[in-house]
């Protein structure tokens, strides 16, 4: 959320812009359409990334849920929900809603948040009153599967010359022995071709 002239901008970070007609012109224009400001929340709302944002949130009309209005229940935000009278919702989750204090799935350590069982409910409750037609994940870094990368990258059998050890080398015919001069030691043929020969963990990412 933003008009380009906060300390955050760029598209990606004016999404909410866009979508209530509020952004770049020459984006808006190729848009097949906008929704009114009123009828999108921002819920677990709790760091605003910019001091500007508050205050363009109040001149906009969004409404916004912070993470203690809906400790207890999501009854505020199933109220407003029943007076914009939608019957379709679309959510967009960014993770970085959770408090890092659980779990740090976002960029940030954003202290605060909703719990993941708070969360959960919240979504739970909002499908209960109206039909999900969409839903986008965003922000997840995966800090853990990339560190396991380089914890596990070149171990014996992960890397990608897992198969040539001295005791593990191809015969000519595609099979393998794990020492070929033991025939207690041969080991069922598999053929090389299409075998994975490196780690499973994802190499690359998106946000």
């Amino acid at each position: 959320m933003g008009r380009g002239e906060t300390a955050y901008p760029g598209f990606c970070a004016m999404v909410v812009s866009a979508l209530t007609g509020h952004g770049d012109q020459e984006l808006l224009e190729i848009l097949p359409a906008t929704t009114t400001a009123d009828r999108v929340a921002l819920v677990g709302m709790h760091d605003w990334t910019d001091p500007m944002l508050p205050a363009i949130a109040a001149e906009w009309g969004l409404s916004v849920f912070s993470p203690d209005t809906l400790r207890s229940g999501s009854a505020p935000l199933r109220d407003w929900l029943a007076d914009t009278g939608a019957t379709k919702v679309a959510i967009h989750f960014d993770v970085d809603t959770i408090d890092a204090d659980e779990i740090q799935l976002g960029l940030g350590a954003d202290l605060g948040g909703l719990s993941t069982a708070e969360a959960r409910r919240v979504v739970a409750d909002i499908d209960g009153a109206a039909e999900v037609v969409a839903l986008t994940i965003a922000e997840f870094i995966p800090r853990q599967v990339m560190h396991l990368q380089q914890i596990l990258a070149g171990l014996p059998l992960l890397g990608p010359r897992a198969w040539q050890t001295p005791h593990d080398k191809p015969t000519l015919d595609g099979t393998r022995l794990s020492h070929p001069g033991t025939a207690a030691s041969r080991q069922f043929a598999r053929p090389l071709e299409g075998r994975a020969t490196g780690p499973s963990v994802a190499r690359s990412f998106h946000v």
